[in-house]
């Protein structure tokens, strides 16, 4: 992911259409596409497609987390393949 999403945040009881997913975040149609093909959930598999925003922020953190590795001493990561490495 190369975009950090912290500082938004959306109502969690709130429906999202796609439209207002782009206006939020400032991404394409594309993008939101290629977060449904990633694992977002719409509420139905209807199109368009709505999101509840609970469900866009669950995937945002999931994907932070995904992201985020604990290093055992002596270990770095690698910005070129992202991988642990020892030193």
């Amino acid at each position: 992911m190369s975009r950090s999403y912290k500082g938004l945040r959306l109502k969690k009881n709130r429906v999202y259409a796609t439209e207002d997913l782009q206006r939020a975040f400032s991404v394409t149609a594309n993008t939101i596409s290629n977060w449904v093909q990633a694992g977002l959930q719409p509420s139905d598999r209807k199109r368009p497609y709505v999101f509840g925003g609970e469900v866009v922020t669950a995937f945002h953190k999931a994907r932070q987390e995904r992201m985020r590795t604990r290093l055992k001493p002596g270990e770095f990561k690698c910005t070129g393949c992202n991988s642990t490495v020892f030193s």
